[in-house]
């Protein structure tokens, strides 16, 4: 008898304490956390849904609303007429490298010519305006000459043109 007295265990803790894990506010951080955890999934989820989903604009699309933005405005400085024909050859060349995978980002004028004369995507009706354009817009981009409201009305009506021609038709989308 005498054994057991001595192997017998003492309470370290009182009979009424709680483990911090069976607490009140244990369990309502526990559900907070599982709220915004749950929340957080949730919203990312509906991001990506609507990100899916989301009508993606196609190249020609996206060069058409650019000039159609350009044509609205008016040049009436040399500046301003010199700005408008670096965006319109930025705008092109742009819409051909996403329309055509051509390498054409980067390229001057004179080579853009050149490089698309050795493609054959592009038909010549095409390749004649943008000629056109490239040449008449030489002088004003770089030798600061004075660009006409005319002769830019014109070359951005040809540069609408040259996206009409080769963007893709229904029968080519659907194939």
């Amino acid at each position: 008898m005498e054994k057991i007295n001595k192997l017998e265990l003492y309470d370290i803790y009182s009979t009424w304490h709680v483990p911090f894990w069976q607490t009140t506010w244990f369990y309502l951080t526990i559900i907070a956390l599982t709220v915004l955890v749950v929340g957080s999934i949730v919203a990312w989820l509906v991001i990506q849904y609507k990100e899916r989903n989301k009508p993606t604009k196609t190249a020609w699309q996206i060069a058409l609303g650019q000039l159609h933005t350009l044509q609205k405005n008016t040049y009436s400085s040399k500046a301003a007429g010199k700005q408008c024909y670096f965006s319109i050859t930025s705008i092109l060349k742009q819409y051909l490298h996403a329309q055509y995978q051509l390498r054409t980002i980067g390229k001057t004028d004179e080579e853009l010519i050149r490089y698309l004369k050795q493609s054959t995507l592009l038909t010549q009706s095409v390749l004649k305006n943008l000629q056109d354009i490239c040449s008449g817009c030489l002088y004003i981009k770089f030798a600061n000459q004075e660009a006409v409201q005319k002769q830019i009305s014109e070359h951005l009506a040809m540069s609408v043109q040259i996206v009409q021609d080769t963007k893709p038709n229904d029968r080519q989308h659907t194939k």
